[in-house]
């Protein structure tokens, strides 16, 4: 899981632009589905994006060294950026 917290008034230029980036995302080795969420906050507006993939080997494949910490970012996407974007990796739960 992606979070990154818009400037005021970027949320639509950072959801361009993140949305332009997904389809190469959705092409790499691994990639098994994904969603891409805004939250439309005057005071606090943010774009998280859910990712899955066929295993840990492949994100970390795709992320690269250090996909624990580090998010992956696009060109011109730090300015719009209130703050640095975190990443969360979580594994399924069975619910048998």
């Amino acid at each position: 899981m992606w979070e990154a917290r818009a400037r005021p008034g970027r949320l639509d230029d950072l959801a361009a632009l993140v949305a332009a980036a997904w389809p190469a995302l959705a092409a790499t080795d691994g990639f098994a589905g994904g969603e891409l969420y805004r939250a439309d906050s005057a005071t606090d507006p943010r774009l998280v994006a859910i990712t899955r993939w066929r295993d840990e080997a492949a994100l970390a494949a795709a992320a690269g060294p250090g996909w624990r910490d580090t998010p992956v970012t696009v060109a011109g996407e730090a300015a719009l950026h209130a703050r640095p974007p975190h990443v969360w990796h979580f594994t399924p739960v069975p619910l048998d």
